[in-house]
């Protein structure tokens, strides 16, 4: 396995150099803007490539709620898709926890052929 560190801002412009060679990027900004920007870039510049993201993992709501969606044959969303984190519902470390461990377990199964398109 090869890592490799960059420090720089993701833009649309640098997605694809920056991850141009992964099957799966997970996404994990806070940010509604940089999500959408993102999933935008990728499904455009890369579109074989599976986007594992996250949205409604704010407060304290409910375990159970945070699910895991696919949303076209490369797109997932984990969450509840409706907690946005606001003033006096931020993110909890639990719920961000739960959501953390859905998206690896989503890209586990992706990388061993589990989840088909």
């Amino acid at each position: 396995m090869n890592l490799e560190i960059a420090r720089e801002k993701i833009i649309p412009t640098n997605v694809e150099r920056l991850f141009g060679k992964a099957q799966v990027v997970v996404e994990a900004f806070d940010r509604a803007d940089q999500k959408a920007m993102l999933i935008n870039a990728i499904s455009q510049r890369m579109p074989e490539t599976y986007i594992v993201a996250a949205s409604g993992v704010a407060g304290y709501e409910g375990n159970n709620e945070i699910q895991t969606t696919r949303f076209s044959s490369r797109i997932f969303i984990v969450g509840d898709q409706k907690t946005a984190a606001r003033p006096g519902v931020g993110l909890m470390a639990p719920r961000v926890g739960i959501a953390a461990h859905h998206q690896a377990n989503l890209v586990l199964r992706i990388l061993l052929g589990e989840e088909k398109m």
